[in-house]
């Protein structure tokens, strides 16, 4: 008679409770995920602009030095603020005078263009870089 009696008792959700969660669960993640990636995609290319922004002392203290930009390379430009940031790549014009640096991380770029030909107001561009910076 016990047993018969634990058939009959009608413990837990009914199926209609379950999907009013899942709905409001997926109503929630509808709005949380979009959110979550905007806030990352902003912070990943701010961090690529200070990667950039640190980067500059160093490579205007080299001109300073050197009257010149011709021996800038990566491994100079990653000593000059110790940092782990891995450049997409850089260009030295040809007569050593301006220079161009690019960083990208996770999708999103930024570049600097300066020197005797500075490029727009000279501050951190947030796009894709010409072919020769990259």
């Amino acid at each position: 008679m016990n047993k018969s009696r634990r058939l009959v008792r009608e413990d837990g959700f009914s199926l209609i409770e379950l999907l009013v969660v899942l709905t409001v669960i997926g109503v929630l993640l509808a709005i949380a995920v979009p959110s979550y990636m905007g806030f990352t995609g902003r912070a990943n290319q701010k961090a690529a602009d200070a990667d950039i922004r640190s980067a500059l002392p160093g490579i205007e203290n080299l001109y300073s030095t050197k009257g010149s930009y011709s021996s800038l390379t990566l491994t100079k430009i990653r000593a000059s603020y110790d940092s782990g940031a891995k450049f997409a790549g850089y260009h030295v014009s040809d007569t050593g005078q301006t220079y161009c640096i690019s960083i990208k991380l996770s999708g999103k770029w930024a570049w600097v263009q300066r020197g005797k030909t500075t490029l727009a107001n000279g501050d951190v561009q947030e796009s894709v870089p010409a072919a020769s910076c990259q």
